[in-house]
C-alpha cells in the first residue's frame, strides 16, 4: 500500500493500529554466559586458559547484559514491570561487577 492509501485506509479505520510494545525483561542470555565465566574462574582461575576462556565469555556476557539492563531501565523509566526490571537490573550489574572483580583479582 502507498502511503497514501494506508492513511485513507485508517481514517475509514479499515487498517488495525498495531499491537502495543511488548515488555520483555530477560536476563537468560546474560546469565548463561557470566556464570561459566564465574565458575571458571573460581575454581580453575590459576590455569591460563581458564583465565582466558572466562575472560571471552564473561566479555560476551557483560555485552549481553548491557542489552538487558537498557531494556529494563527502558521498562522502569516507562513504569511497566518495575519490580522484575529493578530485580534483573540489579542482577545483572552484580554479576557484571563480581566477574570484573575476579578478573581483576587473578
Amino acid at each position: 500500500m502507498t502511503e497514501r492509501a494506508v492513511e485513507d485506509a485508517q481514517a475509514v479505520g479499515e487498517v488495525e493500529r498495531a499491537p502495543k510494545e511488548t515488555v520483555v525483561a530477560d536476563s537468560l542470555p546474560a546469565m548463561v554466559l557470566l556464570v561459566p565465566a564465574m565458575m571458571l574462574l573460581r575454581y580453575l582461575g590459576e590455569h591460563g586458559w581458564a583465565y582466558w576462556t572466562a575472560a571471552v565469555l564473561g566479555g560476551l556476557g557483560m555485552l549481553a547484559a548491557v542489552f538487558a539492563i537498557v531494556s529494563s531501565v527502558r521498562n522502569l523509566i516507562r513504569g511497566r514491570r518495575r519490580l522484575v526490571s529493578g530485580y534483573i537490573s540489579a542482577l545483572l550489574l552484580g554479576a557484571c561487577f563480581v566477574l570484573v572483580a575476579r578478573l581483576v583479582e587473578n
